[in-house]
């Protein structure tokens, strides 16, 4: 979860954003219990992403 904590912080300061490629890897293959990265992930993720008006 440090990685994943950094790796966002990281891109949002350069004004980017994030994704993930395999769902899997955020829940299978942890070390630490689910609630605790879905504590993790709600607090990175709080607000919704902004979407463009496509035209």
């Amino acid at each position: 979860m440090q990685f994943i904590q950094t790796k966002v912080r990281a891109a949002r300061a350069h004004g980017l954003g994030s994704s993930f490629f395999y769902y899997e890897s955020l829940w299978d293959y942890a070390p630490e219990p689910v609630a605790e990265r879905q504590s993790v992930y709600k607090s990175l993720f709080n607000v919704p992403a902004s979407r463009w008006a496509m035209r």
